[in-house]
């Protein structure tokens, strides 16, 4: 009753207004202007709706049209042979891919690219950062270390929303128990897969020794071995032999409670070495986490002399990665005192 009455009353007032600007309008002209008047709004905001809907899918065509030309712009960076000039111009470019991953959440050239870079850039960077201050500036140095193990994390979550595309045990199966995450692993049989599982064991692996006094990070120590014992059966050789060297790793590393096994750690950096000598990484770690564990003082100063005298551009599209490398072994030779 009440919203009859007031329609009454909005309809007279509409028609004593129109009447007043056009005196020969009658109530069916009144009508249908009205009409006509709706159908122009109707149609207005309909073009509106459609003019957004198909920009945001011009968005997404953009998008998925450039990203595999993004990925293939990667070893522009890669090969980079300026320390200071790919730190500071490479997370601006991640951002600028998380930008375009708004457009296209599901695009699976741009999650591998932020899986790989986020934990790319936490290694080379970030950790040599915190390996530059941790003497001189503790506390810059745990600003340091929080940041990285973040972006490690970033750089998982995106490597694990690249496997939930094909496989929908991730990512809720990271947090079951170890049984369940080795039965999802032995499903996954798709060589393809093996970037995403590489980068998301990358991150976890990156943020679990920057978390060594997180509990909550800790307990995911057996996720990593997992990890890379199923990328290594998929394909060892993926990323320059990389799920080999992140095993020695993991097991030269870590005392026998929590998974190492100094000769285990051995076998894989020496067949990371074996499959790719020319990824100094190798022999890097090998020094770092092996020789120095193990307190073989020749073997640390042979490994980390061998990387300091070889060019970086004995693996061109890796250079960046060999300069990190031999910014590194300059480092710990420059500490050998201390650690043996």
């Amino acid at each position: 009753m009440t919203i009859l009455i007031s329609c009454n009353i909005a309809c007279a007032k509409a028609r004593s207004r129109i009447s007043l600007t056009f005196p020969n309008c009658t109530p069916y002209h009144a009508l249908t202007m009205a009409i006509s008047v709706t159908r122009q709004t109707i149609l207005v905001i309909a073009a509106s709706i459609l003019l957004v809907m198909s920009g945001c899918s011009l968005n997404t065509l953009m998008v998925n049209q450039m990203s595999p030309m993004l990925k293939a712009a990667l070893p522009s960076l890669e090969t980079e042979e300026d320390f200071e000039v790919a730190r500071d111009a490479i997370p601006a470019q991640l951002k600028l891919l998380e930008g375009f991953l708004e457009s296209s959440p599901n695009n699976r050239h741009l999650l591998e690219l932020l899986a790989q870079g986020w934990g790319s850039y936490a290694f080379g960077f970030i950790e040599d950062g915190i390996e530059t201050v941790k003497d001189s500036d503790p506390d810059r140095a745990e600003v340091l270390t929080i940041r990285g193990r973040g972006l490690y994390l970033r750089g998982m979550n995106y490597g694990l929303r690249l496997l939930a595309l094909d496989d929908d045990h991730f990512p809720a199966v990271m947090d079951q128990s170890p049984e369940a995450l080795e039965a999802a692993l032995q499903n996954i049989n798709d060589r393809d897969l093996v970037p995403a599982l590489f980068w998301a064991g990358f991150g976890l692996a990156g943020a679990v020794n920057l978390g060594r006094d997180q509990p909550e990070l800790i307990i995911r120590l057996p996720q990593i071995e997992l990890i890379f014992k199923r990328v290594q059966e998929l394909d060892e050789h993926f990323f320059y032999a990389g799920t080999h060297l992140a095993l020695g790793s993991f097991y030269a590393s870590r005392i026998g409670l929590f998974g190492g096994d100094f000769e285990k750690g051995r076998d894989h950096f020496e067949r990371a070495i074996q499959l790719n000598d020319t990824f100094l990484m190798h022999k890097v770690l090998y020094a770092f986490y092996y020789a120095h564990q193990t307190q073989n003082r020749e073997l640390f100063e042979q490994l980390l002399t061998d990387v300091v005298t070889t060019p970086a551009t004995i693996l061109p599209e890796q250079r960046l990665a060999n300069v990190i490398a031999q910014r590194r072994a300059q480092r710990y030779l420059s500490w050998a005192d201390d650690l043996f």
